[in-house]
């Protein structure tokens, strides 16, 4: 059965029923106070779930790492722009009125997530986590292509690697997919 994604979802508009699977959660630097989560739906899209005081301890104890969820009663709210990891133009917002409901494991909900980033917006990435201002730009020019992407692993976490080839495929089944080839960067 069908489920909503997180595809159409805006900062105050409706919030529909989800969905997910939590793939990572944190605490942001300088807001000891908040519990931000990264979940993915069906289409491997994903959105960032925040709680605030209090509920923090109720989500917490209510989603697990790789566990399934279906999600109601959660307010879409504008991205704060300090803590997005992601580019989704929304953020779930969870209370103690959200309705988390555990779901079986499926196939259907993707175990990773993967935000493909631009040169640029990787240098903007390395500018606000580092407090470097204008070293990428500088340092691209007197860098090796190996030295830079050893540079980037140890300032992004999640990098996994240099893209050679996207391809277009479809399954026995006629379902379209992609193929995605990265050459490992280490």
């Amino acid at each position: 059965m069908e489920h909503p994604g997180v595809a159409e979802l805006r900062p105050s508009k409706s919030a529909p029923a989800i969905h997910v699977r939590v793939l990572r959660s944190w605490v942001p630097d300088y807001r000891d106070n908040e519990l931000h989560f990264l979940v993915v739906d069906q289409e491997g899209l994903g959105i960032q779930v925040v709680t605030k005081d209090d509920d923090c301890t109720n989500v917490r104890s209510r989603l697990q790492l790789q566990g399934c969820y279906e999600i109601k009663c959660y307010a879409c709210i504008k991205v704060d722009d300090f803590t997005a990891v992601i580019t989704h133009p929304a953020m779930i917002r969870l209370g103690t009125a959200s309705v988390i409901t555990p779901i079986a494991d499926t196939a259907e909900l993707p175990t990773q997530y993967f935000e493909f980033a631009s040169k640029r917006k990787m240098e903007l990435e390395a500018q606000k986590q580092k407090g470097i201002i204008g070293m990428i730009i500088i340092q691209l020019k007197t860098f090796s292509k190996r030295m830079f992407y050893a540079w980037l692993n140890t300032c992004f976490a999640d990098f996994i690697g240099v893209y050679l080839k996207i391809e277009d495929k479809k399954s026995k089944a006629d379902r379209p997919f992609v193929v995605l080839t990265l050459r490992d960067s280490r």
